[in-house]
């Protein structure tokens, strides 16, 4: 009897398409989970400086890990795989808490600092009188677009980078450069959609040192 030829195996893009399908379904998984895990833990409303980063990082970390490893599970992922997914959560939202205040005074020059030196502590925000910085009086409905978004946006462009097999650098450069360009974006927005008259130069306008 006649045998019939066997099924060739994938080379190629084909193969590379193959091998990177199930690792960008589970960092989108990742992705979404992380900024829903921080969008909860903001809900908590924690004033305390420590409880708050401790918790947004937590949120993000938690919700990475839970939806990561239902997307593991589904796609038939390892477990390493997943747990770089988490890991690479835990460090945006790490880094996102390290710089967010600062970040936010280099676009709104509204007097907040690094966590360690005050934090938000003399923001403009604390005036009686005068602009206020659009992000940091943001109603939790809107706020996500400050934080939530940024962190999906990184651990997204991540992902990818690995997924290309870009250098090791650029996947470590690329998640930053991704925060930054999009902060700056939504930051814009909120400046145009609040008439706030401030935006990246000129002299910082914080708490008690309002000029014209």
């Amino acid at each position: 009897s006649m045998m019939s030829d066997p099924v060739p195996l994938l080379d190629g893009p084909r193969h590379d398409e193959a091998i990177t399908k199930v690792p960008r379904c589970l960092s989108a998984s990742c992705a979404v989970g992380a900024g829903l895990g921080l969008a909860v833990a903001k809900t908590l409303n924690f004033t305390h400086k420590v409880a708050y980063n401790t918790a947004f990082v937590s949120g993000a970390t938690a919700g990475a890990a839970l939806s990561t490893g239902v997307a593991a599970h589904v796609c038939k992922e390892s477990a390493g795989t997943a747990a770089m997914q988490v890991a690479a959560a835990f460090l945006c939202e790490g880094f996102q808490q390290v710089v967010h205040n600062k970040f936010c005074n280099w676009l709104f020059r509204c007097g907040c600092t690094w966590e360690w030196a005050g934090g938000w502590n003399k923001c403009n925000v604390r005036n009686a009188f005068g602009p206020k910085c659009p992000w940091c009086v943001a109603r939790l409905s809107i706020s996500w677009t400050t934080d939530c978004l940024p962190l999906v946006f990184m651990l997204l462009v991540f992902s990818e980078a690995k997924a290309r097999r870009s250098p090791f650098w650029v996947q470590l450069l690329l998640p930053i450069f991704s925060f930054l360009l999009l902060g700056t974006l939504v930051a814009f927005c909120f400046k145009l959609a609040s008439g706030y008259p401030y935006f990246i130069g000129g002299p910082v306008r914080g708490k008690d040192i309002m000029t014209d």
